[in-house]
């Protein structure tokens, strides 16, 4: 009996997996929606889209990639239902990666098309596979250029960590100074406020001369 339980919730899953599909997003007309991403510098980025609704868009949409500094690092109208955008990071930081629609109809206002991307940075946004067909590497080959972009984007991972770490350090510092500055200014005020008060009755016992 308790075999044919577990059975039946088995089939059961199997049935809503076959029933679930892919993620998606819905990006609205005349206003742009975004994804940060965290990039260490000199680093590829991929980014895959696919346009699940593209008809409907008629070859409105574009992508807008800005860098930490909201410089706009590449612009790119999409006029196929699927592609890639790629960029290479100049800077570290939080990359903003922006899709939008172009509409001037008041009718499209009130819209969203369903759209889905994939990120990939570093080793992974490489296509070795057909790297190894333009320039008819080996396998060895391929495998050396795997390994030496895995090397640079570790490298590249780890001087960002550095700097985070420095800016952290120098932050952690200031405040620290900030926070003992405080202390000795509120000690100071305190001693000051006593001695006052020492002095204001002692001024006040000799006038009535109890002292």
């Amino acid at each position: 009996m308790m075999h044919r339980s577990h059975v039946s919730i088995l089939l059961v899953m199997a049935c809503l997996i076959d029933t679930i599909s892919g993620l998606y997003w819905l990006l609205p007309a005349a206003r742009e929606k975004c994804f940060l991403e965290e990039i260490p510098a000199e680093t590829l980025v991929v980014v895959t889209y696919k346009s699940l609704e593209h008809q409907e868009i008629n070859g409105r949409l574009f992508a807008l990639i800005r860098d930490p500094f909201d410089n706009i690092v590449s612009e790119q109208a999409l006029t196929e239902s699927a592609g890639r955008v790629a960029f290479s990071s100049e800077h570290a930081g939080d990359h903003r990666i922006c899709f939008g629609v172009q509409t001037n109809d008041r009718n499209d206002h009130a819209k969203e098309w369903k759209m889905e991307i994939h990120i990939d940075s570093g080793e992974h946004a490489h296509d070795y596979d057909k790297l190894a067909r333009a320039e008819h590497l080996s396998s060895i080959e391929v495998e050396l250029r795997r390994l030496n972009d895995k090397i640079r984007a570790i490298r590249n991972e780890q001087q960002y960590q550095k700097s985070r770490e420095e800016e952290f350090r120098d932050t952690s510092e200031q405040t620290n100074y900030k926070v003992v500055l405080w202390s000795v200014i509120q000690t100071v005020v305190l001693v000051a406020c006593g001695l006052f008060q020492i002095w204001h009755l002692k001024s006040f016992f000799a006038s009535k001369k109890l002292v």
